[in-house]
C-alpha cells in the first residue's frame, strides 16, 4: 500500500473494491482476503488488513454543515478522497476522521421507547446536551457534530468496571464508544433497540434453530440485504471502536498526536486532548482461496508513547524510570484508582503503567555485528507497523502502532490433551468456545489494570443478545461477541 495524494476531484471515491489498500487507501476494505496457506504469512494479512481499516477509519471524513437539528452538506462517515491524510499533521486544527462521525450508541442507537416511531435517519446530528435523557455522557467537539462519550473508569467483565487511568500529569483519560453505519442499520432493521424484540428472536432461533429468517439476526458481515442502499463506502459489516483520549499540555507534542479541543463536562469546560488509543473490532468477509465465509477481528492500536520513552520524549503513563518486578508481572504496583464520577471527578495520583507482553517482534535484535539494532521478523506485528509508519509520516498517524489482532488462529486445531497445553492456551478454546492467534492481547490505555493473561475474547466472547437462557448460553448463534444489545430499552 501506498498512500499517495489524492487528486481534487469530486466524486472519486466510488469505493467498489473489496481490497483497495492500493487505489483507494480512503475506503474500509470489506473482504480479508487470505492468500497463503502458511500460518504464518496468513496471520501477517489479518495485521495488514486491520492496518488498512485504521488508515480508512482516520481518514478525514468530508466536511459537515449543522443547521440546527439537520445536516444541510456532508455525510456522517463518508471520507473525502479529495484530501490525503498525509496532511493530517503538525499543531494546528486537525480535520474529523470518519470513525469520528459514527454514532454513539447510547444516545443515538439504543434510544428511549418514547422516540421509536420517529426513529433517526443515520445522517443527521446528535441531539444538544439539553436533550440528553438521565444525564448522557458527553464530550463534545467544537465543530459541531460530533460528541463523544466520556467516560472516566476502564470497563472490565461487562456490565462491571475497574477504575480510571490517569496520567503523569494527574489527569484522567476519557473514554468513548461509535460504531459505523452498517450496526445503525441492523438495529434499525431488526428493531433490536426493543428489548422484547431481542428476547423474541431468540425464543424463535431456540424454538426453530433451522429457520434463520424468524430467528435472531447476527450483527452485518457486509453482505446482507438490508445493506444495499447504502452508499459504497459504507457498505462493509459491522464496526466498533473504542477510544481512549487524554488531556494534552503546553510541552505535549501535539504534532504528535490526533488532537481535539473537546468540552468534557456540563460546565463547558474546554480541553486540548489527544488520542492514546484505539480498539477496532470488526464483523467482516473473508475469502480463502475463493470461499466466503463469514469472520471476525478485533485489534488495538497505541499512540507511541504511551509507555514507552523515546528521544526527548517521556511517556504518559509513566515516569520513565524501569519498571519493578511487580510492575513487569502485572504492568502497575500498588492500589488501582477507586471508580470515579465522570463529571468534575476528584483528583487521584497516578499509577505508572507499563507493558506486560511486548508488541509481537518488537524485542528482536538483529545479528552481529548489529547486535544493538532491532530486526523485526518480516510477519510480525513490529514490521507491519514499521511499514505503515513510514508511509504515514510525516502525519500524526506516523505516531501510531498496532498492539495486536485477536481473530480465528490459522493453524488450529489447539492441543488441550495435557494441562500445560490447556494452562498455555487457556481462553482460546475451553473457557470461551472461541479459537483465536493469541491468548494475551491489552492495550495499556483501555486495559491497564488486566495486563496478565487477558484478552479481547476473553472478555467479548462472554457477550449475547437479551433473552438468552442458560441453557443456551454456548449455543453458537448468540456468540456476537458485543454487550452493544444489552444497551437495548424495554418498552
Amino acid at each position: 500500500m501506498q498512500i499517495q495524494p489524492v487528486a481534487a476531484e469530486p466524486n472519486n471515491s466510488p469505493c467498489t473494491s473489496s481490497n483497495p489498500q492500493l487505489a483507494q487507501p480512503w475506503c474500509i476494505p470489506t473482504t480479508l482476503t487470505l492468500s497463503s496457506t502458511d500460518a504464518d504469512q496468513e496471520q501477517y494479512e489479518y495485521y495488514d488488513f486491520i492496518w488498512r481499516t485504521f488508515i480508512a477509519l482516520n481518514w478525514p471524513n468530508v466536511p459537515i454543515t449543522v443547521e440546527g437539528n439537520q445536516i444541510v452538506e456532508g455525510f456522517r462517515g463518508e471520507p473525502d478522497p479529495t484530501i490525503n491524510i498525509l496532511e493530517q499533521q503538525g499543531t494546528g486544527r486537525l480535520k474529523q476522521s470518519v470513525w469520528e462521525n459514527y454514532r454513539e450508541p447510547g444516545s443515538e442507537i439504543f434510544i428511549p421507547p418514547q422516540d421509536w416511531d420517529n426513529y433517526p435517519e443515520w445522517n443527521t446530528p446528535r441531539p444538544p446536551l439539553a436533550d440528553k435523557q438521565n444525564n448522557q455522557r458527553h464530550l463534545k467537539n467544537f465543530d459541531g457534530l460530533v460528541e463523544y462519550a466520556a467516560d472516566i473508569n476502564q470497563p472490565y467483565f461487562y456490565p462491571n468496571f475497574t477504575g480510571p487511568l490517569i496520567d503523569q500529569a494527574g489527569n484522567f483519560v476519557r473514554y468513548e464508544v461509535a460504531t459505523n453505519q452498517a450496526f445503525f442499520t441492523y438495529i434499525q432493521h431488526s428493531r433490536y433497540y426493543d428489548t422484547q424484540q431481542q428476547k423474541d428472536d431468540v425464543a424463535r432461533s431456540i424454538e426453530k434453530p433451522k429457520d434463520k429468517q424468524a430467528g435472531f439476526k447476527r450483527p452485518p458481515y457486509g453482505d446482507e440485504s438490508y445493506l444495499r442502499n447504502l452508499k459504497p463506502f459504507a457498505k462493509q459489516g459491522f464496526i466498533d471502536v473504542k477510544a481512549a483520549w487524554r488531556e494534552l499540555n503546553e510541552d505535549d507534542p501535539l504534532d504528535r498526536y490526533l488532537h481535539r479541543t473537546l468540552v468534557v463536562d456540563q460546565q463547558g469546560t474546554q480541553k486540548m486532548m489527544g488520542l492514546v488509543a484505539l480498539h477496532v473490532f470488526r464483523y467482516t468477509l473473508i475469502d480463502q482461496n475463493g470461499k466466503i465465509t463469514p469472520g471476525y477481528v478485533g485489534a488495538t492500536f497505541e499512540q507511541v508513547d504511551n509507555v514507552e520513552s523515546s528521544p526527548g520524549i517521556k511517556p504518559s503513563f509513566n515516569p520513565g524510570s524501569k519498571p519493578s518486578e511487580v510492575q513487569k508481572t502485572f504492568g502497575f504496583s500498588g492500589d488501582i484508582p477507586t471508580t470515579a464520577s465522570k463529571n468534575n471527578p476528584k483528583p487521584q495520583s497516578p499509577v505508572s503503567i507499563y507493558r506486560v507482553t511486548p508488541i509481537p517482534g518488537s524485542n528482536v535484535y538483529c545479528p552481529p555485528p548489529n547486535q544493538t539494532q532491532k530486526c523485526p521478523p518480516a510477519l510480525s506485528v513490529a514490521a507491519v507497523n514499521a511499514k505503515y509508519q513510514e508511509q504515514l509520516q510525516p502525519s500524526v498517524f506516523s505516531h501510531y502502532q498496532l498492539i495486536g489482532t485477536q481473530n480465528k488462529r490459522p493453524d488450529r486445531p489447539l492441543d488441550f490433551s495435557n494441562p500445560s497445553n490447556r494452562q498455555f492456551n487457556g481462553h482460546e478454546g475451553p473457557i470461551t468456545g472461541v479459537y483465536t492467534n493469541t491468548n494475551n492481547l491489552i492495550n495499556t490505555a483501555l486495559e491497564s489494570y488486566t495486563q496478565q493473561n487477558f484478552s479481547c475474547i476473553l472478555c467479548h466472547s462472554q457477550a449475547r443478545p437479551q433473552g438468552v437462557p442458560k441453557k443456551a448460553f454456548e449455543d453458537d448463534r448468540f456468540k456476537i461477541i458485543t454487550f452493544m444489545l444489552n444497551m437495548a430499552h424495554a418498552k
